[in-house]
């Protein structure tokens, strides 16, 4: 079992999240949830591999919209980060073929903040924009888990079925 902590963002509690412990995720050896990365350039997923490692997520990379569909079937991620300009389809393209699946991945767009209107609209969770801020990257992601984790849950009737 992972112990989790819950931690506030931006000292709002109407924000409150709840964050995996550092030392119960790493202690186990388990992941608490795959993150699929998907379009992004290899500094990039370096930077999102080293970033969650600590967490106990582990970050797998797709290079496009069919090898991240691929991943997908193989083994469920409850969090899809993806280029805006994802090769194959582009994020929208990634968007309608996740909304098809029963335990449908919460997607967060790496693009300029202008698209954030037009991904949450659209179905996305959020949108991911330079400048990086680590405790932004964090909670959004973080966030989208528990959203995955809430709609699941609702979906099986409050019985988690998935490894995550």
């Amino acid at each position: 079992m992972i112990q989790l902590d819950s931690v506030t963002y931006a000292g709002e509690t109407a924000a409150e999240v709840v964050a995996p412990r550092l030392d119960a995720a790493t202690e186990s050896g388990q992941a608490v949830a795959p993150i699929l990365t998907c379009g992004l350039d290899p500094q990039l997923n370096r930077f999102f591999a080293s970033l969650f490692d600590g967490f106990g997520f582990t970050v797998t990379h797709a290079g496009s919209r069919d090898e991240a569909l691929q991943s997908i079937a193989a083994r469920p991620a409850p969090v899809v980060i993806c280029a805006a300009a994802l090769p194959g389809g582009g994020w929208r393209g990634l968007l309608r073929d996740l909304e098809s699946l029963r335990e449908r991945p919460a997607l967060i767009v790496v693009g300029e903040t202008s698209i954030w209107n037009e991904v949450l609209e659209a179905g996305g969770f959020d949108v991911l924009s330079t400048p990086w801020r680590q405790d932004e990257v964090i909670w959004t992601v973080t966030a989208a888990w528990h959203e995955w984790m809430n709609r699941t849950e609702r979906l099986y009737g409050g019985v988690r079925c998935s490894d995550a």
